[in-house]
């Protein structure tokens, strides 16, 4: 039977685990990249143990690293418009 494959219509993001590497005016950097299945235009949950800090959008992506910005409408209401991202927090594509 022909067709299109659902997956291919979804456009569906694998889950892809890593840490944030670094911050630095608006940039996050996570640990991982190309090798891993990232792409530019996937966004990352940010956690830090239990409680949910914010989402980054990628926009830069390197085979074992990539870096994006903070999505402003992801901010918990108490941030104040200020993302808490810090070196070590945990990143997912799927929580």
């Amino acid at each position: 039977r022909k067709g299109i494959s659902i997956d291919s219509y979804m456009n569906v993001v694998p889950t892809v685990t890593g840490n944030v590497i670094g911050v630095k005016t608006g940039v996050v950097m996570v640990s991982v990249g190309s090798d891993d299945g990232v792409k530019e235009g996937f966004v990352f949950t940010v956690v830090r143990g239990d409680r949910y800090v914010c989402n980054i959008r990628i926009d830069k992506v390197w085979p074992d690293m990539a870096s994006g910005a903070v999505v402003p409408d992801s901010l918990r209401p108490e941030a104040n418009g200020e993302a808490d991202v810090q070196v070590g927090d945990y990143v997912s594509t799927h929580l």
